[in-house]
């Protein structure tokens, strides 16, 4: 291409004014010799001067002139891409601010399942704000270009430093896994599932190593009853690799579990350089995944701690009970770990929330306000289960009381009416026995009335006087 025809596609591009131009060109040959006057140096020149990227640069050699500009963005180069979507960098040509775009591909426009999925991701992604999940700003659609802007973050994700390193030393990896456990906690509060937890899905920012969950496109708002998975029959979701086993079977159903197994076997994966289960075809490594054992950590890397491998292990038992609670529980874990190693870092974990505000006293009123309880943590199911025993051993000792004292109120009665009884019983018993205390002018002894002798009169003597 001559620097002519190089310098038409500029100007159709638009990505330089027009009127700067010929001021650019004529800036750029002073002084040189005819020979240095040519393309190459010619974008040298306007890369260096950034007026120009290289990615914009390489378009304008393959002819292209269109494209540069979504709305109101300046698209900078490319990211990465899939098979749903492309990610660009871009700046807003009003406030200099550089953003991420996210962009659906055009053959997945007409596809109701995949447009519906992506404006959810957008909705999904615009209602959190945390630090360790990436925030979205806006959503649009440009001449049948769907998009979403993004927060930018420069980095990497941990699938390709993996790659590219290695695994990873133990402390930077515990504190990648607390990061983005802390973020995942933060949106299981909010009634969301991710379903795709995997190392590409965890950036690291550079500088400062903080860790922000991606791609939400898979996302379940488990309080929604029509989520786009169901109404289009999509029952595999997710990477394979990292897939939980209920998930494989129904990913309609999944709760925050399905991202404790996901979120484990990436730590797995940062630690010892490949998935738990890295051998077989799909449809083996999914099976796998539902009987399988994957290999001791401790084997593959005897500096791994026992703590560390037994909680990456249980992130990962295979039925969802018998895992880590919560990822909030594992960030706490961590962090308990990692503060013993003397490892300094700042939690982003959601503190309680405060008590409603009670009704302001009337001058004469002394009110002390009630202090403030934190929100209990979730508990391991143990803590759990032992909870629940005390609970019901509490309930049974407060029955027994009851029917202490219902028995003791029994007593007391019984007690009462048998004392009422016998002295109705000895009341009759002196009705039936009299003494006629009068002596006779005879001289004769006391009289007994026998209830046999039908209120006779039997007289009574003495031996002396029957002689």
């Amino acid at each position: 291409m001559t620097l002519e025809t190089y310098l038409n596609y500029l100007r159709k591009s638009k990505l330089i004014p027009e009127s700067r131009l010929p001021g650019l060109v004529k800036k750029f040959v002073q002084g040189k010799p005819r020979s240095e006057v040519n393309l190459p140096s010619f974008s040298k020149y306007l890369i260096d001067q950034k007026l120009l990227t290289p990615w914009q640069h390489q378009k304008l050699l393959e002819g292209r002139h269109q494209g540069f500009f979504l709305d109101k963005y300046r698209i900078l180069g490319l990211i990465g891409s899939g098979g749903m979507s492309s990610v660009y960098v871009a700046q807003h040509t009003l406030m200099d601010r550089k953003v991420a775009i996210k962009v659906l591909s055009q053959s997945k426009v007409n596809d109701s399942s995949y447009l519906g999925r992506f404006y959810a991701e957008s909705r999904v992604t615009a209602s959190l704000n945390h630090p360790n999940i990436i925030r979205a700003y806006d959503v649009g659609n440009e001449s049948g270009t769907h998009y979403i802007v993004m927060e930018y973050v420069q980095g990497e994700d941990l699938q390709h430093r993996v790659e590219r390193d290695g695994p990873l030393e133990l402390l930077p990896a515990v504190n990648f896994i607390r990061q983005a456990a802390e973020g995942l906690a933060y949106a299981h509060r909010r009634n969301l599932v991710h379903r795709d937890i995997k190392p590409a899905n965890l950036f690291v920012c550079q500088p400062g190593d903080q860790v922000k969950v991606l791609d939400l496109g898979l996302a379940r708002i488990t309080t929604d009853k029509t989520s786009l998975t169901r109404l289009h029959n999509e029952n595999m979701l997710g990477t394979t690799d990292y897939q939980a086993p209920e998930q494989a079977l129904d990913s309609h159903t999944v709760n925050h579990l399905a991202d404790v197994y996901g979120l484990g076997c990436t730590f797995y994966f940062l630690l010892s350089g490949h998935p738990p289960f890295p051998e077989g075809s799909i449809a083996q490594r999914l099976m796998q995944h539902q009987t399988g054992k994957a290999k001791e950590l401790t084997d593959i890397r005897p500096d791994i701690p026992p703590a560390i491998a037994t909680l990456c292990h249980r992130m990962m038992e295979k039925k969802p009970q018998h895992r880590i609670s919560s990822t909030e529980e594992v960030s706490k874990l961590l962090s308990l770990w990692l503060r013993e190693k003397g490892f300094r870092f700042r939690s982003h974990l959601e503190k309680p929330a405060k008590r409603k505000e009670t009704q302001k006293p009337t001058p004469t009123q002394e009110v002390t306000p009630p202090p403030e309880v934190a929100e209990e943590p979730n508990r391991e199911p143990l803590m759990q289960f032992l909870d629940s025993l005390e609970a019901a051993q509490v309930s049974s000792d407060r029955t027994r009381i009851r029917r202490m004292r219902k028995s003791s109120q029994l007593d007391t009665s019984k007690t009462l009416i048998s004392g009422k009884k016998d002295s109705q019983r000895k009341a009759a018993e002196e009705e039936n026995t009299i003494f006629d205390e009068e002596p006779s002018q005879m001289g004769a002894a006391p009289t007994k009335i026998s209830p046999d002798s039908s209120l006779k009169p039997t007289p009574v003597t003495s031996k002396d006087e029957e002689e």
